[in-house]
Parts: structure tokens; C-alpha cells; sequence
């Protein structure tokens, strides 16, 4: 099995559905076409990089030697015949996706970009980095899922979700697995190696083991309201880091979407890969003026406008007139 072990090392019968997870950056050396990952095989590295490899290899290995997570392996490998039990329908202007009483009403509608980013609202392939646990309702999505009820209801979306924290990424494997969708265990930032997380509910610290400190501050949601959890449900968990460079296949994504708990700067103020995404949204609600710009420079100098800010519509966003939440750029079409 490759799963996530395949941004690591090639091996000869990848399960990833997509197969975007390719070793293609220096900083994690492939092995020889057809080569297998296991204990007694694992990733080549670099002498500098040996250590990180090695935590790198051991947790990846020990998640797949855990039943539970192996019974869910077993779900997203055949996720393809599973989507075929849920028919999905034609997606339009006139026909959006329909909300469930549970569901959280759409702060951005992908249909309203046809024509001038997007040829359709159908086949659309999409990363989003920072799922939670994917459903687009109050406990898994404060504000609303920008994506789970397209990709649940819509004909021809595939793509991958990222959530670093285990809990929360067991609930979004289970809710993805009748869907072409691909979750996986990890963080994007500028850089690859491994970090420490500090789990408190939807939000988290990260702990950056390369310089040996906090990297990121303790993130009020997104109306400005900090979720209290007591001490005794903190716990840490120790993750992989990749860039976005080790997720894009050659045929690139369509979307990008980036819920990075403040690590938007890191993601979006280098250049994204070829071929570029036609549209990027990302959480605005934590950054600063300067963090703005520099990502707003970057993705300017690499042929994107800024298309809307965008307001969340559920019932305390609207009452409280909350400012905007996310960000939205596109390239047009030719």
C-alpha cells in the first residue's frame, strides 16, 4: 500500500485513486521506479534528512498497521465502486446543489464563476487543504464546507482533502469514502519535515521540529469566537509536512481552497504549481494587512485577479454583519 508513503518513494501499485502523491522535490529524494515501501525497505534519504525520514516512515508505517485505519484503507481504495451506489447529478446555475436541514448555508457558489474562470460546474478536480471533517454543518464546518456539497452532489468532482489531526481526519475518511475523493493524514506549508500539533477541537498549534518552537498562535474561529476546551482534551500528535508541490499531479487542479490555521502566507506567497489552479480561495479572517499583500503580490505576479471577499450566511455571521472570512482569486479563461 503507498497511500501517503508515496510522497516518499515510488512504489509499483499506488492506491491513491489520483496519484498526485509523487517524490518530485529534492527535499525527498524517489526511489527506483517500482520500488516497494515497507519496514525493511524504507525511503532512501539524504544524510540530512535521514532523521526526518525515519520519524517520517515510522508513523506512516504504524498508521498502516493499525485495524482500524487499515478498514478504512480498505473503504478508499474501492471508494470508486462505492461512489457508483451515490449517483451524482448535473450541476448548474439553474440546478446548485441541494442543502440538507443540517447543512450550512454556501458562503461561495462555484456556479457563479462559469464563463469567466470555470467551463462548468461539473469534472472538477480540487484540493482543499484544511477539510476538518468534511461535512458542510455547524460541528465540522463553522461557516460552511466550500466544497463537500459539490463534490457529494455533482457529477465528475474529484480531488483530495487534507486534515492533519487523526480524529478529525478518521471522521473525514469515513465521510469521503463513498466519493472520488482522497483524504489524507498530513500539513501543507513552505517547507517539508515533520511538526507537533496540539489538538484543541477544530484548532491547533503547530510546533515546527526544524526550529524547535511555536510556529503558529491558538486561532479564534472565524466569527471571532474562541472555542474552550478543557485541558484534559488537549493532546499532541506529531505530522508530515509536505508542500503543495508533493499533491499536484501533472494535470494539475482546477481549485485550490487553503483552511491552513494561519499558515496561508506559507502556502500562497510562493509560486504555486504549474499548471495553476483557475481559482484559489483561502481563509482571510486571521491575517494581516501585510500577510494580505504578499499574497495578493504573488498571486498577481502569477496571472490571478482578485474576484470577491467573501461573508459567511450563516445566521450569527449575518446578524452580527461579520467582516469578510475568505478570499477569492481566478485566472480567466482564454
Amino acid at each position: 500500500m503507498c497511500d501517503v508513503v508515496g510522497l516518499l518513494c515510488a512504489c509499483s501499485a499506488p492506491d491513491l485513486a489520483l496519484a498526485p502523491a509523487r517524490a518530485r522535490a529534492s527535499s525527498f529524494p524517489a526511489a527506483p521506479a517500482g520500488a516497494s515501501c515497507s519496514a525493511r525497505h524504507p525511503p532512501a534519504a539524504h544524510p540530512a534528512q535521514e532523521m526526518t525520514l525515519t520519524v517520517v516512515a515510522f508513523l506512516l508505517l504504524a498508521v498502516h498497521a493499525n485495524p482500524q485505519t487499515n478498514k478504512h484503507d480498505s473503504l478508499a481504495r474501492h471508494h470508486g465502486d462505492l461512489a457508483a451506489s451515490r449517483p451524482r447529478r448535473h450541476c448548474s446555475a439553474s440546478q446548485p446543489p441541494v442543502l440538507s436541514s443540517d447543512s450550512q448555508p454556501l458562503f461561495v457558489k462555484w456556479e457563479d464563476y462559469v464563463g469567466r474562470y470555470l467551463l462548468s460546474v461539473e469534472n472538477i478536480s480540487f484540493v482543499l487543504v484544511g477539510a476538518n471533517c468534511g461535512r458542510n454543518n455547524m460541528r465540522c464546518a463553522i461557516g460552511g464546507d466550500p466544497v463537500w456539497e459539490y463534490a457529494t452532489q455533482c457529477a465528475g468532482w474529484t480531488g483530495l482533502v487534507i486534515e492533519p489531526t487523526r480524529a478529525l481526519f478518521e471522521e473525514l475518511r469515513t465521510a469521503y469514502s463513498p466519493y472520488q475523493v482522497q483524504p489524507l493524514q498530513l500539513a501543507v506549508s513552505d517547507h517539508t519535515g515533520v511538526m507537533t500539533v496540539e489538538v484543541n477541537g477544530e484548532f491547533t498549534r503547530l510546533r515546527d521540529v526544524r526550529v524547535n518552537k511555536t510556529r503558529a498562535k491558538f486561532k479564534k474561529n472565524v466569527f471571532g469566537r474562541r472555542l474552550h476546551v478543557a485541558t484534559s482534551n488537549r493532546s499532541t500528535e506529531t505530522i508530515l509536512v509536505v508542500t503543495l508541490a508533493h499533491l499536484w499531479p501533472g494535470s494539475g487542479f482546477v481549485i485550490l481552497v487553503v483552511d491552513a490555521e494561519g499558515a496561508e502566507p506559507k502556502i500562497l506567497s510562493m509560486p504555486l504549481p504549474q499548471p495553476l489552479p483557475r481559482l484559489v480561495l483561502f481563509e482571510i479572517a486571521n491575517l494581516n494587512a501585510q500577510q494580505l499583500a504578499a499574497i495578493n503580490s504573488s498571486l498577481v505576479a502569477q496571472g490571478y485577479e482578485h474576484v470577491h471577499d467573501l461573508h459567511h450566511q450563516d445566521a450569527w455571521a449575518v446578524r452580527h454583519r461579520t467582516k469578510p472570512q475568505d478570499r477569492l482569486y481566478g485566472i480567466p479563461l482564454e
